[in-house]
């Protein structure tokens, strides 16, 4: 588990009078289950990353999409980054994955780097 500080909380306010009725200024990001992969998979459909994401954050962080679309986009983007860091790289997106070997490829090119294309 790691703790989680916003550096812009999440504020609900009043609709009537705008006053601040609740803050939530951390939370704790809880490794994933096979459960809650396989339950934001259903949650997001077909082919829509962004919601998978979403539905992954809120499954390891107990927060709900609404609270997750409310992040302040820096604080969001670090909550992504941290539930990553719980899968393993084949479902990793953006910078934190990371190719299952820095060496050379032993596969041979396809192409000589000489070929001309016609």
């Amino acid at each position: 588990m790691k703790a989680f500080t916003f550096k812009t909380p999440l504020v609900t306010r009043s609709k009537e009078t705008g006053e601040v009725i609740d803050k939530i200024e951390s939370c704790t990001v809880r490794p994933l289950k096979t459960g809650d992969l396989l339950a934001a998979l259903d949650g997001a459909g077909d082919d829509k990353p962004g919601s998978l994401l979403r539905h992954l954050v809120s499954r390891s962080t107990r927060l709900t999409i609404k609270q997750i679309d409310d992040l302040d986009l820096e604080d969001g983007l670090a909550l992504v980054s941290a539930v990553e860091s719980f899968l393993p790289a084949s479902l990793r997106t953006g910078r934190i994955a990371s190719n299952s070997s820095q060496g050379p490829s032993d596969i041979p090119p396809t192409s000589d780097p000489g070929d001309q294309v016609h």
